[in-house]
């Protein structure tokens, strides 16, 4: 726990340099994966050279066999290496010491389990857990007080940062080698822990009465950029140490979490940026741009930008899971001018700002509302508009009120933007 405090130290923190650490996270996934994997081959050579030595019955021969092992790597898993040496070392004893540094089953785990510095080591995460476990069922018990919950609040608070920073440190590619396999495995399984445990929160907190005592629980748990880069951390540390289930799991409670964001919760300047960085940082793990072509299908429409100009981006993105929409199409004689003109008009009215003006081969007004009433009433401004701006509605193929309609090559509709069936 000493050492983890000590990594935590190292962090820049939560929320420093936020904008420097968005365009980090962006890039640099394929420089940790040769960074994890190229730090558990030299953490075997070195143990595998050691195994040599303290087994050797004809030193020159052994002499000969490690040079295979102190070879040149390529800094990208250098797996003929490690095949070169399994010549010059019984293949038994490299199965164990591997399992022990990854921590998979096998003699070696068993005796690093059985050692009273593992133990301890591992009586004091579990108790760690067990007190964070306690703590968020105390947050989410109704019949507490929130006003007896404080304590709980700085012990959930103090943890999660504690993580985040120790997994801000470990899963830096330039910082990696600096960090055991035994604190890697440690920091991952607990992180992961509360990982699920913020979920939980998350989803029970949800439309309950919102007690102010709670709230900076209530802000580290929100689906922002910051939790999005924990989990991701968390498993990319995971597959440092071979634990490539367990990064699975990590990714599996963001993309869940991702899904299940209400239409009206998805923050339209932030929300496609976490679905992209989640799908990014997936992919380059090796599991694939999300979990299944299900999942696939309903985050499409945020994987990539549809349009150029980010403002329309967003007005698009706010329309999404709307129950009711509209559509003025503009005649084929309307003018650039006249478009100009009448995108200054909505900018200055209010009730305005979620009208999306779009087009490629026609010009077309476009909206999605809350209800029948709001539909019509922005509708009606809308015709008023293109009246005062001299443009023609195309009522042929305009829509005044529909449940479903679409975009490009998307049906938006109460379900979400999906790609339509046509375009599929």
């Amino acid at each position: 726990m000493a050492r983890i405090e000590e990594s935590c130290r190292l962090g820049r923190g939560r929320r420093d340099n936020s904008a420097g650490l968005e365009h980090f996270m962006m890039l640099y996934a394929e420089r940790l994966r040769k960074s994890v994997f190229a730090q558990r081959d030299e953490e075997q050579r070195g143990t595998l050279e050691s195994l040599e030595v303290g087994n050797s019955v004809e030193p020159k021969k052994r002499m000969k066999g490690k040079k295979g092992v102190t070879g040149k790597s390529n800094g990208h898993g250098d797996f003929a290496s490690r095949s070169s040496t399994k010549s010059a070392v019984d293949t038994s004893a490299m199965s164990a010491v591997i399992g022990a540094l990854l921590g998979s089953p096998g003699s070696a785990t068993k005796n690093a389990k059985d050692s009273p510095k593992s133990t301890r080591r591992d009586a004091i995460v579990q108790e760690s857990i067990q007190k964070t476990t306690a703590a968020f069922a105390r947050l989410r018990d109704s019949s507490i007080p929130a006003a007896d919950k404080l304590e709980d609040v700085q012990r959930i608070c103090k943890v999660i940062r504690r993580l985040d920073n120790a997994t801000e440190v470990q899963s830096d590619p330039n910082k990696m080698i600096g960090t055991g396999v035994q604190l890697r495995i440690d920091v991952s399984f607990e992180a992961l822990q509360v990982i699920h445990m913020i979920q939980k929160f998350y989803r029970v907190d949800q439309g309950t009465n919102a007690d102010s005592e709670l709230a900076p629980v209530r802000e580290l748990c929100a689906t922002t950029l910051d939790f999005v880069r924990f989990v991701v951390r968390t498993a990319w540390i995971s597959l440092s140490v071979d634990r490539k289930a367990q990064a699975s799991e990590a990714m599996g409670v963001l993309e869940k979490r991702l899904l299940k964001t209400p239409f009206g919760e998805r923050n339209s300047s932030e929300f496609r940026k976490l679905v992209q960085m989640y799908s990014e940082e997936r992919d380059a793990m090796g599991l694939g741009r999300t979990s299944s072509p299900d999942t696939f299908r309903h985050l499409e429409w945020y994987l990539r930008n549809t349009v150029e100009n980010s403002k329309l981006q967003m007005t698009l993105d706010r329309m999404a899971g709307r129950p009711i929409y509209f559509k003025l199409a503009l005649d084929s004689q309307t003018s650039d001018d006249q478009i100009v003109l009448a995108r200054a008009v909505i900018d200055a009215i209010p009730a305005l700002k979620d009208v999306a003006c779009f087009g490629k081969t026609g010009w077309s007004f476009v909206y999605g509302g809350t209800s029948k009433d709001d539909v019509t009433r922005v509708r009606n401004i809308m015709m008023k508009v293109a009246d005062r701006t001299g443009i023609q509605v195309d009522d042929q193929n305009s829509q005044f009120s529909t449940p479903a309609i679409h975009i490009g090559q998307f049906k938006f509709s109460a379900a979400g933007p999906l790609r339509s069936a046509a375009a599929a």
